[in-house]
């Protein structure tokens, strides 16, 4: 099910480019999501070796939940990681199914990470709201007014719990990536911010994306889209990640050395496909104690 409804691999990119935004139901299935978790519950009960390696561990705000006896409860965004630890790498970033929508969305056989690899561990009753963005905003400086970015990209999020308005699903503004390359301004939040209301929107326009775990939702890098914080009792985690095209190498290798630079990791050595199949971690990172 692509949105709602059937549709075949090949329309996926056209969709995205008509519509902006693709949901693809049930692409990691439920034994990779319980391995891919129990994994993090093992790398973030070890913190202190994986803060050595990794850019960004963040703790979650309320201070009772940060001792709480579950690591997956005492943090809120641990980044990078899928791209670094071998098991999330198989369970989650290279997996087979989502190798082959990355593929069709892309229309091309290499896939390059480019830009995530982390997991939003988004607390009950708490995280931060993620403000209104492009993802693509990072990227390209300075920004074009009204310019579409170029080349598309395999921008994704991964759901491994259920996501829903209550505990704060990823919401889109459908039709904003037509503005193309819009400014953002930084007001002291996790990212740089752009006000919809410049551009006509209300809450109106705004459509919550819902997820089961396993679902992957696709937008295209223009996309107006953020989250709300957690107001539910229930957790809400899920992978964030942009993939690119392997013909379009060195405007990644630009992209990621001029602005995104990542303590000890080099994005461009990581190829999650090569000839359409999904590729072994070059480098992965030593387990806690290993």
């Amino acid at each position: 099910m692509i949105g709602g409804y059937d549709r075949g691999m090949d329309g996926i990119r056209r969709q995205l480019l008509d519509d902006g935004w693709a949901l693809v139901r049930g692409v990691v299935g439920r034994d990779d999501i319980v391995a891919a978790k129990e994994r993090l519950r093992e790398i973030l009960s070890h913190v202190d070796y994986y803060r050595q390696h990794i850019g960004i561990i963040r703790q979650v705000k309320d201070p009772l939940l940060r001792e709480h006896p579950d690591p997956l409860l005492r943090f809120d965004w641990i980044n990078e990681i899928t791209f670094r630890d071998q098991i999330l790498w198989e369970r989650l970033a290279a997996h087979r199914r989502l190798v082959d929508l990355a593929c069709a969305v892309l229309d091309e056989p290499t896939v390059f990470t480019l830009n995530g690899g982390g997991l939003f561990l988004k607390p009950p009753r708490g995280g931060a709201e993620v403000p209104w963005h492009q993802d693509v905003s990072p990227f390209v400086d300075p920004p074009e007014q009204g310019r579409t970015t170029n080349p598309l990209l395999f921008d994704f999020w991964l759901g491994l719990d259920p996501a829903t308005e209550e505990n704060g699903c990823l919401q889109l503004i459908p039709g904003s990536q037509h503005h193309g390359r819009v400014p953002h301004q930084d007001r002291g939040g996790i990212l740089p911010e752009l006000d919809i209301a410049a551009f006509g929107y209300t809450q109106r326009d705004v459509v919550s994306m819902p997820m089961d775990p396993g679902d992957v939702l696709v937008w295209h890098q223009d996309m107006f889209h953020h989250s709300n914080p957690n107001r539910s009792d229930r957790q809400r985690i899920g992978v964030a990640s942009i993939y690119m095209g392997g013909s379009h190498e060195q405007q990644i290798r630009s992209w990621a050395s001029r602005n995104l630079p990542v303590k000890g990791c080099d994005r461009t050595r990581y190829a999650v496909a090569i000839n359409g199949k999904p590729r072994p971690l070059d480098l992965p990172l030593p387990p806690a104690g290993g």
